[in-house]
């Protein structure tokens, strides 16, 4: 392999959403053999780089060049057939498939019979389960995406990016959802494909994992390009400052002392299938962290708590003093519980509704004035809900799709506020959000619980419990199995999760 051999370089890169410059004259280069950090706030035009190299985007400006040629990349089948192989933050997987069939999908082996072909599915089977295990991936190869959780689900449009013989493999937030085991196991295999010579793009707002992974560094923001540079010349916080143009406070967030009144206790509650026994109470005014590796139980117990599981439950839930029977979500939040899902483009939005009808989706039946909806007081709403969370769009009519990951998490989060629940869960609240919008949802955390709100916070992220919980639940194998009260440090979080038990 020639050193420094220029496999990918995009030049004056020009495109246009409806009152908005995303990109803006970027150039970028990525080597043969390298691992390329992209990074930038939210906003900043990474994932429309990607999608313009991924053919997504037609309707851009500027030239590509492949391996010292020019390609005229406008579908994706074009970038698919240079070799250019994406893992977008959004899943292309197929719910009713199995975990094999999508990781083989367009590769499926064929026998034939009688002069017809037909799928040979135990080979199909057989060469999905022996790829898994080449990478290191602990998932069912006969199971349903559907019945997959999002960390599953991740690893298989992972795996199905890795079984092309890509030059250039693009990874947009992988491991968003990863334990740190598999983080491992994903940067093992990616530097086999680095040592192989595939190029490697690398977004993630992991800051920590890039210094890890990254061989150089291109900063974006505000659609252009602010830095590029070898990795070793960077730290993290000039990697910070770079990014949103100013310093960011790491102080933890003050949470004031909560109240000791219960606003939530949970006895017992099991549903023999994803959690068991589970008992806790949460205090009003308090933020209680749920930790774990991925598979503990703490997602199947928020949605049981939200009324959005599909098995019995066993044991007793009481709020504000009076039981409570989670039927459904319409009777959660009619006892002033909500759930902020982990998956918000899936559960949490309506993607090509505008910014206004996702704000609003939670409370239409509020503004009917007579057969119509009350214009004057849904606007009223609106307007108020994109101040308190801050969602950042050039109107409240735009697609919601249009916007950057963290302004689409506002807008779920602003969605809920707006029924003005006592009990928030928020499973996830920062996935794939920039250290700049996290400070401002930490923010915001401390002024709902200030004005008496209470909050489950369910995360992935060590340091984010015990920057914003006053008392941190340990989940492992479907049950709670420590508990951390008072302000606790990121490595005793960390090491609480990774204990055996």
């Amino acid at each position: 392999m020639t050193a420094h051999e220029c496999l990918l370089k995009m030049e004056n890169i020009v495109k246009d959403f409806p009152g908005i410059r995303a990109l803006d004259q970027v150039n970028f280069t990525l080597e043969k053999g390298q691992i390329h950090g992209l990074l930038g706030s939210n906003g900043a035009g990474k994932s429309t780089l990607i999608k313009v190299l991924a053919g997504l985007y037609s309707d851009y400006s500027g030239r590509i060049m492949f391996q010292g040629q020019e390609a005229n990349i406008r579908t994706p089948k074009q970038a698919t057939d240079l070799g250019i192989a994406v893992i977008h933050q959004e899943f292309s997987l197929l719910p009713d498939l199995t975990v094999a069939e999508n990781i083989m999908l367009g590769r499926e082996p064929l026998k034939k019979r009688v002069g017809l072909a037909f799928t040979d599915w135990d080979k199909l089977f057989g060469d999905a389960e022996s790829f898994l295990e080449e990478l290191g991936f602990d998932l069912p190869a006969k199971a349903r995406i559907a019945d997959l959780g999002v960390a599953q689900q991740q690893l298989v449009q992972i795996a199905k990016a890795l079984i092309c013989d890509a030059k250039i493999l693009v990874m947009d937030e992988p491991t968003a959802r990863l334990s740190s085991s598999e983080r491992a196991d994903l940067f093992a295999i990616m530097h086999r494909l680095r040592d192989s010579g595939v190029g490697i793009i690398y977004i993630s707002h992991f800051l920590e994992e890039v210094f890890m992974i990254a061989d150089h560094i291109t900063i974006l923001r505000d659609g252009k390009v602010i830095e590029s540079k070898p990795a070793s010349e960077l730290d993290h916080p000039a990697v910070v400052r770079l990014m949103i143009g100013r310093e960011v406070a790491e102080t933890p967030v003050e949470i004031p002392v909560h109240s000791g009144v219960p606003i939530l206790e949970v006895w017992n509650l099991t549903d023999h299938e994803r959690f068991q026994d589970i008992s806790f109470t949460l205090y009003k005014g308090e933020i209680l962290g749920l930790a774990g590796l991925v598979g503990a139980g703490r997602t199947e117990l928020a949605r049981a708590l939200f009324g959005a599981s599909q098995y019995p439950l066993e044991g007793q839930i009481v709020i504000g003093g009076k039981e409570f029977v989670p039927s459904s979500p319409q009777e959660a939040i009619s006892r002033g519980l909500a759930l902020l899902p982990e998956d918000r483009k899936q559960q949490g939005l309506v993607l090509d509704h505008s910014v206004a009808s996702n704000l609003t989706l939670t409370t239409l039946r509020h503004l009917i004035h007579g057969p119509l909806i009350d214009a004057s007081r849904r606007r009223e709403l609106v307007e108020k809900m994109i101040k308190l969370v801050e969602v950042k769009c050039t109107s409240s009519q735009v697609s919601v799709n249009t916007l950057s990951g963290g302004n689409q998490q506002k807008v779920v989060l602003g969605k809920w506020l707006a029924v003005q629940p006592e009990i928030l869960i928020l499973d996830q609240p920062t996935a794939g959000i920039d250290v700049g919008t996290k400070a401002e949802i930490y923010k915001l955390m401390e002024q709902l619980v200030k004005d008496g709100m209470s909050l489950i916070v369910i995360s992935d992220e060590p340091e984010e419990l015990a920057r914003v919980c006053q008392r941190i639940l340990i989940m492992r194998k479907g049950r709670i199995v420590k508990e951390l009260v008072g302000r606790s440090t990121s490595e005793e979080v960390l090491a609480g999760v990774t204990a055996e038990y």
